[in-house]
């Protein structure tokens, strides 16, 4: 009996990943056999068991009970501090990213062509014979303004689709340094983890680029709506006392008038890239900082404290799959035309 134990054993102990192997597999793998063996055969053996003596009963009940309980209060294998605390903060920044309300870069450009528009009318309107001129100059550089906001934010969503790309990338090749762990690879996940944070600091100036793009437009229209509101005035005074057909004229107060929708789109944008601005700021310094505490453990020469398992790689695979969601949400909100 011994002899087969130990066979059992040594079969066992060859299948084992190396270096990766838990070590409660081994009781999970018997109890969900004996679990499975004991369901599909329910039948058959109350049938035998209701023809057993009480004591065998009894005794037969507790051995379930016992083995039952053993089952259930073994902990759940969890994942090492580190994968745990990156790979969840990971998920969190990119889903939290996605809920924020970031405008399609075509739909801010899209205001453009109302500037010129706009400008165009005025200029050839009687109506605005004395701010005409200064309203249309200053509405074509308004619209050169949100051209160039545009742009940096186009920019700016292909950057954001690298970077998920680039930590698909990364993850992968952590989870292959999962599977043939050495002594001293700490120093390994603690330069990709540097790596990645400096992914985050370029995206994260390019959108500190972007919103100083917006805030510039803004602050062009600002510079424009004394003229707006002179010419407008003007506009209606041309009709009172000229008796002129209002038809064109309305046509131009309205194109001002989406000029405030346009600064309103601008503004919002500017509050929505703010707040991605602050949240990969503070990514950032996570990275920066589980990289430190790595960094720290690899010179105190405490490599083992990591305890790099399958758990890891299962978590990170995990991690994976939801970054992959989460990227394919984010370029669609580049594709997004907006109403």
């Amino acid at each position: 009996m011994m002899a087969g134990f130990d066979e059992f054993m040594t079969k066992n102990a060859n299948n084992t990943e190396t270096d990766l192997k838990e070590p409660d597999d081994d009781i999970f793998v018997i109890m969900s056999c004996l679990l499975n063996r004991l369901k599909k055969n329910s039948i058959l053996y109350w049938n035998k068991f209701s023809q057993y003596p009480p004591q065998i009963k009894l005794l037969s009940f507790t051995i379930i009970i016992i083995l039952l309980s053993i089952y259930f209060m073994i902990p759940t294998s969890q994942p090492s501090y580190f994968i745990k605390k990156f790979a969840d903060s990971t998920n969190d920044i990119f889903s939290e990213i996605n809920t924020i309300d970031l405008p399609a870069s075509d739909a801010i450009m899209a205001h453009t062509v109302s500037c010129r528009r706009a400008a165009n009318m005025i200029e050839r309107s009687p109506a605005f014979k004395n701010n005409g001129k200064m309203i249309a100059s200053n509405l074509r550089l308004f619209g050169e303004k949100v051209m160039i906001a545009g742009q940096d934010l186009r920019k700016m969503y292909r950057k954001g689709s690298f970077v998920f790309t680039a930590f698909d990338i990364e993850i992968d090749a952590m989870m292959k340094k999962l599977e043939k762990l050495e002594y001293g690879d700490i120093k390994y996940f603690s330069n990709r983890l540097n790596k990645l944070a400096d992914i985050i600091k370029e995206f994260r100036i390019m959108v500190a680029d972007t919103i100083k793009s917006v805030t510039d437009a803004e602050n062009t229209r600002d510079g424009t709506e004394k003229y707006i509101i002179e010419g407008i005035r003007e506009a209606e005074n041309f009709i009172v006392d000229f008796k002129s057909n209002s038809v064109e004229i309305t046509k131009s107060k309205v194109d001002l008038q989406i000029t405030n929708d346009i600064m309103k789109h601008l503004h919002n944008a500017a509050l929505h890239l703010d707040k991605v601005n602050k949240i990969l700021i503070d990514y950032e310094d996570k990275l920066y900082d589980l990289s430190t505490e790595m960094s720290q453990i690899t010179t105190g020469g405490y490599d083992d404290i990591l305890n790099l398992s399958k758990t890891d790689l299962k978590y990170l695979k995990n991690s994976v799959d939801i970054l992959k969601k989460t990227h394919d949400k984010f370029v669609r909100k580049e594709n997004l035309i907006e109403g």
